[in-house]
């Protein structure tokens, strides 16, 4: 083959490589536009979803807050009318039963999975805690220094674990129905 019958092959064989360059390069140009685009649109969704996070966080910890300020008061009027002798040592006992059955899985939760992840509380103070809940559980009478004792359990772990974690709002509002019954505001009987 003589060159003049070469130059019409390696000129098309230079405008095919071109070709593929040119596509591959236009391709790549063009997805990198959809990515920079796709980039955009998930930084937007994820402030987004932070928002909400953050609105749901406030509803919730503000539902928390009204929940256990309605059981406590209730604690009150249930201390208030013991004192009358309205409610009898039985109605009170049913009272608390009725609470920790309705809660029972959460305070449970916490009972339990607290000996198993990051711990807070001493082994003495889980199995205070667990046989404060079974006491509750059963509608046994309390005295207020056990009260005392779930509220500054109680405590310990909102601080360490935050007042919305599992199980954490029915703890309170066992702590605050026990409270409002056996303590006065200062803490006394």
């Amino acid at each position: 083959m003589t060159v003049d019958e070469l130059a019409p092959l390696v000129y098309g064989l230079y405008a095919l490589l071109g070709a593929i360059f040119l596509a591959v390069f236009g391709g790549g140009w063009w997805l990198r536009g959809k990515f920079a685009d796709l980039d955009k649109r998930i930084g937007s969704l994820e402030s987004s979803l932070r928002v909400i996070e953050s609105s749901l966080r406030r509803a919730l910890e503000e539902l928390a807050d009204i929940l256990g300020t309605q059981i406590r008061v209730t604690g009150v009027l249930i201390r208030s009318l013991r004192r009358q002798n309205i409610l009898q040592d039985d109605d009170l006992t049913e009272i608390e039963h009725l609470y920790v059955e309705g809660h029972i899985t959460s305070l449970r939760y916490i009972s339990r999975e607290e000996g198993q992840t990051h711990n807070p509380l001493s082994q003495e103070e889980l199995d205070k805690l667990d046989y404060l809940i079974s006491k509750a559980e059963k509608g046994e009478l309390f005295n207020p220094n056990e009260v005392k004792e779930l509220n500054a359990i109680v405590d310990k772990l909102v601080k360490e674990r935050g007042s919305l974690a599992p199980g954490m709002i029915a703890l309170r509002g066992l702590s605050a129905l026990l409270s409002g019954i056996y303590l006065d505001r200062q803490g006394r009987k």
